[in-house]
């Protein structure tokens, strides 16, 4: 919606995953604290290469964002002693289901499958409204002409920098 290209996309994925698992994992938070720490994280590293990518546009915004998506294996199997790796931590606990909904334990992909959908309905909420809002105008105005977004008093930088960061969020 901005006008930013973003081929790295599958990283902010796999920030979030990573983040869930190691906040699960490692710091035995609860499951939905790690769900919820995902978009966070996203949302930061997001912003970071959001920052980068203010000085390239167009042409150039794709190879760099493409670089980003090569560097960040190499960077997980570097921190391979915290991130576990290309292969990962284990998840030592699954998601379970509530007594009341009638799941078993052995049908736990079903209790997944509801939380995902329900992931999934709320951020399409989210992003419905956002684009609806002053904040999603800006952003469209940034989009189509950027010099008479920041003639008519929007920050031009940051609004190009969270909308890539609410991007890498959802």
């Amino acid at each position: 919606r901005a006008g930013q290209l973003s081929l790295c996309h599958g990283v902010f994925v796999g920030v979030g995953s990573y983040a869930t698992t190691i906040a699960v994992s490692r710091y035995e938070l609860p499951q939905l604290v790690g769900v919820a720490i995902a978009p966070v994280c996203g949302f930061v590293v997001g912003c970071f290469i959001g920052l980068l990518a203010l000085r390239i546009r167009a042409t150039y915004l794709g190879p760099v964002t493409l670089s980003v998506a090569v560097v960040f294996p190499m960077i997980v199997k570097r921190f391979g002693w915290f991130t576990g790796g290309s292969g990962g931590l284990p998840l030592v606990r699954q998601l379970q289901p509530p007594s009341w909904l009638g799941i078993s334990s052995t049908e736990v992909y079903k209790w997944n499958h509801l939380v995902i959908v329900a992931i999934a309905a709320l951020a399409l909420l989210v992003a419905r409204n956002v684009v609806a809002s002053p904040v999603g105008l800006a952003v469209r105005a940034v989009a189509e002409n950027p010099l008479s977004a920041g003639t008519s008093g929007i920050n031009v930088r940051r609004v190009r920098v969270v909308a890539y960061g609410w991007g890498a969020a959802f």
